[in-house]
């Protein structure tokens, strides 16, 4: 448990809306006309244009080489296995050791740019209706949750498709002339009721793409021609109280740029958008904003991808991260019921249900990107006290933006997010400490008491990180009721 040491400090709104006319503009309004991406509540900001497109359907009739035009460019898969005639069926299958399933034969393909533009993709495993309907077999279908597979050649890589969010089975970009290679292996898994064996699952590969273009003004653009970049690694040791501007580092995407410190120009506001509740410190009574006021943004960093990852500057109200804390899986931001099913958490339910509601009309300017919800396990005594990733880090002054494999099934690194929460590490970047509180860093004087999406670990409860009431980063129960921003 980390210890608390300061009070809070209200900073006023008023003082940070008086310098919207300086030199250095607090807000940078965005119009409809730029296309953006939301990140946490947190959500994520990114210059785009282009529709999806199911560029590709892999069925039991599936044929090699398939092209499909989308727009002015091209997305090209080839089939690289001629003795599976394109198809993956599991009609006859009988169950399988992992290791038997990742020594079968994989379904390899290939997805190719072939056109002018570079793409973000996202890569899917959907149900093949038509053939099911051909096959006259939808009351004899196999649950996703006793089929396994693997895309990694490797043990730690095999996952039962029930586990896959909205079916996905990968995301990225392609620069014009790029490919990416898969090898895709499908099997029943062992040890399934025997009514299972027989049925039957048709599943096609959907590719929805999007094309990716760079205006000569952007949001980034502005962000990058606006401060002096360092690339220095900053002291974690020490919270950061005064403005540090836009520093470099790197995650999975490659280099990010993120804002330290008492910054006071990493403000964004979507035109037209207002704040749907008020929030109200329950202690002092002090309003931090009222509804119908502009909803404000702080930019957190530009992503390794090129998107913008901004955090709500405020609350949108409170809420468990789970209300449930008996069992590890309660740190994930999604884990498995009893049955095998993916259960959401009651935070993403909240997420969820507010993006729903408040962001309808931009939502086409908002692309999916990726949250890191880390699960892996740094310590495990074997009688039940276990401590994650995040939380090693934040105690050893070590935050990184990339974020580790697991192979729970809760929790780990979400591709196709909207919506989300921040993380510990990029509370850390921006300034806050385990060690020591600190008032004067731009995530400081908005509900302060703010979850964060790092589990801590397990010890006859699940924790989760937290920004606490005193300005420092700690631990807490999962089913504590905390500021949602």
């Amino acid at each position: 448990m980390y210890k608390n040491k300061f009070s809070k400090l209200n900073k006023s709104r008023n003082d940070i809306q008086k310098n919207e006319g300086k030199r250095n503009l607090s807000f940078k309004e965005i119009k409809l006309q730029m296309n953006i991406t939301v990140f946490s509540i947190c959500m994520v900001v990114l210059v785009t244009l282009g529709s999806s497109y199911a560029a590709f359907v892999w069925n039991d009739n599936a044929s090699t080489n398939d092209t499909v035009a989308t727009g002015t460019y091209e997305i090209n898969i080839s089939d690289s296995s001629p003795d599976t005639n394109g198809t993956i069926n599991l009609a006859s299958a009988y169950p399988m050791t992992d290791e038997e399933g990742i020594n079968s034969t994989p379904y390899k393909f290939t997805i190719t740019n072939s056109g002018s533009h570079s793409i973000s993709y996202t890569l899917k495993l959907s149900d093949d209706t038509a053939t099911i309907s051909e096959d006259n077999c939808s009351g004899n279908l196999m649950e996703r949750k006793y089929i396994k597979m693997n895309m990694g050649g490797d043990e730690s890589s095999t996952i039962l498709l029930s586990t896959l969010t909205d079916n996905i089975l990968d995301s990225g970009t392609l620069k014009t002339g790029e490919s990416k290679s898969y090898d895709l292996r499908l099997w029943l898994k062992d040890q399934v009721p025997n009514e299972v064996i027989g049925r039957h699952f048709h599943g096609k590969l959907e590719v929805e793409t999007k094309q990716l273009t760079i205006r000569n003004t952007t949001l980034v653009d502005a962000i990058k021609k606006d401060n002096t970049l360092s690339t220095t690694t900053p002291d974690f040791s020490q919270a950061a109280t005064t403005n540090e501007g836009l520093l470099r580092d790197y995650d999975d995407d490659g280099p990010t740029y993120y804002f330290r410190g008492a910054v006071e120009n990493n403000y964004v506001k979507f035109d037209g958008l207002k704040w749907p509740n008020t929030d109200i410190n329950e202690e002092t009574g002090k309003i931090y904003h009222s509804a119908g006021e502009d909803m404000l943004w702080r930019i957190v960093r530009i992503n390794g991808d090129g998107t913008i990852r901004l955090i709500a500057d405020g609350s949108i109200g409170k809420s468990a991260f789970n209300e449930i804390t008996n069992a590890i899986k309660y740190v994930g931001y999604t884990f498995l019921d009893d049955e095998g099913n993916v259960q959401d958490s009651t935070v993403k339910t909240v997420l969820d249900k507010w993006y729903n509601d408040n962001m309808t009309d931009y939502d086409k300017y908002i692309v999916a990107s990726k949250f890191c919800n880390d699960t892996s396990i740094i310590y495990d005594d074997g009688a039940g006290h276990i401590t994650y990733g995040a939380s090693d880090r934040i105690e050893n002054l070590n935050p990184s933006l990339k974020c580790p494999n697991t192979t729970k099934n809760y929790g780990g690194l979400y591709t196709n997010l909207k919506v989300g929460l921040i993380t510990a590490d990029e509370v850390m970047f921006a300034g806050g400490s385990s060690k020591s509180s600190n008032i004067s860093f731009y995530l400081y004087g908005k509900s302060n008491y703010f979850c964060t999406l790092s589990p801590d670990g397990y010890g006859g409860y699940s924790g989760v990180l937290m920004f606490s009431e005193n300005s420092d980063i700690k631990r807490d129960d999962v089913s504590y009721g905390s500021a949602v921003r």
